[in-house]
């Protein structure tokens, strides 16, 4: 490809940090990817944490019209060859990508990661509103990159059509070296950890009212993540919980080397969310030889097989996850069973390196297409 042409990428932020999540992450590596392709990539960086304006703007009803306004003044003269746009905010950078396609001729990528409004809407016909508005860029796009075949037919059931569609897992890559079955810690004390925000759609208050019900002494429960929102009721409650019971720490965000540090140290990981557009995260404790406790939720079961490397149960469910763990820190067998099963999952799962260069051929055939076409 030749060297010099321009990218004009909408993403949440042009660095890692602790409490970066996995989506982030794996954004800036396909940023890292369009670099090595030659690209010239101009980044418009999007998240309230990096941009005091945008996360004033987010807080009125005009909000995103202001923004769209806003990225279209600054990115109006700038002629791109490709836009790369994650869906989350697919809405704030609307008018800037539809000028881009339709004026100045762009090709347009879009990151999905996950729907938004199915997780917070309760009534249906609020939902179906919400999901609609958030098919629009689905259309307008020549390639949508969705992150698990469940994603893909969640988008295909809106009308996309299936070819215009790439299923490429975000395997970002995991930092720190794993730990093997063998070498783990055989102390008397389980260790239970979940790592992702503290937020109702990750369950987290779940796991958290399904831990202090067990009569166990023996066992530690570790949560690692930032609250979700400032004041956050939800976080409050986790926060009581933590305080009447001595076994669970909050954490709080950690660097990666700490949270590696902290699977390394582990015996269960558990993540029981309500919604998923993949569970990066899930793959991080797999590496970590880690027997896992989810839900049986959107594409959890594309990674997590039920009593073959862990255990799978209903969302909301805080009864059911109270057994899963019972199980789990009962049965040593069982325990390391799903473990050993858990680490030959991860390995057989595509890494990030035959994932890329899947993402490196789809984005030179689009450009190819792009010239072809202006010539």
């Amino acid at each position: 490809m030749k060297q010099g042409k321009k990218s004009l990428a909408f993403l949440s932020t042009l660095v890692t940090s602790s409490g970066s999540t996995g989506g982030e992450k794996v954004d800036l590596q396909y940023r890292d990817l369009l670099v090595q392709l030659g690209f010239n990539v101009s980044v418009c960086e999007l998240h309230s944490r990096n941009h005091p304006l945008l996360a004033f703007l987010r807080k009125f009803r005009l909000g995103k019209l202001c923004i769209n306004l806003l990225l279209l003044g600054q990115t109006a003269w700038r002629k791109a060859d490709l836009v790369f746009v994650t869906h989350y905010y697919s809405r704030e950078a609307l008018l800037a990508v539809l000028w881009q396609k339709y004026i100045l001729g762009a090709k347009v990528i879009l990151i999905m990661h996950h729907f938004e409004t199915c997780m917070s809407m309760r009534k249906v016909h609020f939902r179906m509103l919400g999901r609609w508005r958030e098919s629009l860029p689905f259309h307008y796009s020549n390639w949508i990159v969705a992150n698990s075949k469940f994603t893909k037919e969640e988008i295909v059931a809106l009308g996309v059509p299936p070819e215009k569609i790439w299923v490429i897992y975000p395997v970002h890559r995991c930092p720190g070296d794993a730990t093997a079955v063998d070498s783990k810690d055989n102390s008397r004390l389980i260790r239970i950890l979940y790592v992702g925000t503290l937020e109702e759609r990750k369950g987290a208050l779940d796991l958290c009212e399904a831990f202090t019900a067990l009569e166990l002494h023996n066992i530690e429960l570790a949560l690692v993540g930032r609250r979700a929102g400032h004041p956050s009721a939800y976080f409050d409650q986790i926060e009581n919980l933590a305080r009447r019971d001595p076994r669970i720490r909050l954490c709080g965000v950690l660097d990666d080397e700490e949270v590696c540090a902290l699977f390394n140290r582990s015996d269960i990981f558990v993540l029981p969310s309500h919604w998923e557009g993949f569970g990066i995260v899930l793959l991080e404790a797999m590496k970590h030889s880690l027997p896992i406790i989810s839900t049986r939720i959107s594409a959890i079961p594309e990674l997590v097989r039920d009593r073959v490397d862990g255990i799978l149960v209903e969302p909301r469910n805080s009864q059911a996850l109270r057994s899963a763990l019972t199980e789990l820190i009962v049965d040593n067998e069982k325990r390391r069973s799903f473990a050993e099963a858990s680490r030959k999952r991860f390995v057989e799962i595509p890494n990030w390196l035959q994932e890329s260069r899947r993402f490196r051929q789809g984005v030179e055939d689009l450009f190819i297409e792009q010239q072809e076409l202006v010539n």
